[in-house]
């Protein structure tokens, strides 16, 4: 399968070059379909090579040596089109290949060796399958997947935040990092979606601002008690701006974050556009960056807006008094 994915790789990427040399920018599609067709090649060869138990009495299998480059050009393209999920796999696949015994040329096939997978050793080659996207699979609260994402990165799962209520599975979803499953992308009917790490704490979300204030309530006080003695519980997507008090929405910030550098960088810039009949405001997103992945105090928030079509991006640092950053 990974040969024939390969030569639809090469097939989709010729055609878009060729067709890019010649003047038709629309043919970019096929060259992000043709890394689409690599990526899934490295995937496979590295689940074959970390995980063979399914053919039994398979004691080694090819190294990935060959796919040292490929894996290398795809982190490079993956960074520059900001696909950062589809970067983190490979990058995971690329550290496995550098530390585990046997996978590129120099060692043997398979033999034991540690691992560093999100700041965690794991202890032999066969858990280097951790690093691969995992297929989708009943998640605690009764919530099913769907849908594979289209990149296949992070298996889908719907759900109806508008029934979320105390002791429902959805309820549970969108306010207990524990019920989520990891590595996962949870996509709710009012619009909003969220990506999981591997602790199930937010990792990305994406949501569009409105004019609409939503009521606040006690879920946002017990966000603060979540990180230090002089953090508060505050909104990622302001309640003014329909951000609700679910808990994916909340986070244990610095009493100085909100009503310094994020509201005069960032949520005031929105409500300026809100406010504007002649603007409009796109999809936001926001990457939270934490120290550790089960912490639910983020260390720094990359915001990524548009407003009239052109994205703009801060990074703002959990700490008082910072000066957000342009990336």
């Amino acid at each position: 399968m990974s040969d024939a994915l390969g030569m639809l790789a090469v097939c989709h990427g010729i055609q878009g070059e060729v067709s890019i040399y010649a003047g038709d920018v629309s043919d970019w599609e096929e060259v992000s379909r043709a890394m689409v067709y690599r990526y899934w090649v490295l995937m496979l060869r590295a689940k074959t090579f970390s995980n063979t138990r399914f053919l039994q009495g398979i004691r080694s299998a090819p190294n990935l040596t060959n796919q040292l480059s490929n894996a290398g050009c795809l982190l490079a393209g993956f960074i520059a089109a900001d696909m950062h999920d589809l970067a983190e796999s490979v990058a995971d696949v690329l550290v496995g290949m550098s530390t585990v015994d046997g996978a590129v040329a120099g060692g043997g096939y398979g033999s034991p060796s540690t691992v560093t997978h999100n700041g965690q050793a794991v202890e032999n080659a066969g858990d280097f399958s951790a690093s691969l996207p995992k297929p989708a699979g009943k998640v605690e609260g009764g919530a099913d997947p769907k849908v594979i994402n289209p990149h296949g990165e992070l298996p889908v799962v719907k759900v109806n935040s508008a029934g979320a209520v105390k002791v429902t599975p959805e309820f549970e979803i969108l306010n207990n990092p524990s019920a989520r499953a990891a590595n996962t992308r949870y996509e709710l009917d009012n619009g909003n979606s969220f990506t999981t790490n591997s602790a199930g704490q937010v990792d990305e979300l994406t949501f569009t601002p409105v004019d609409v204030k939503v009521k606040r309530d006690s879920r946002q006080a017990e966000a603060g008690k979540q990180g230090r003695d002089t953090d508060v519980g505050g909104h990622a997507q302001a309640c003014s701006q329909g951000g609700t008090c679910d808990g994916y929405n909340l986070f244990p910030q610095d009493k100085n974050f909100d009503v310094s550098a994020y509201r005069k960088f960032y949520e005031n810039v929105i409500k300026k556009a809100l406010d504007d009949p002649n603007q409009i405001v796109g999809p936001i997103t926001i990457k939270f960056v934490r120290s550790s992945p089960d912490s639910p105090r983020p260390d720094m928030l990359r915001v990524t807006y548009t407003i009239d079509g052109a994205p703009r991006r801060r990074e703002f640092k959990n700490e008082a008094h910072s000066i957000p950053e342009h990336i």
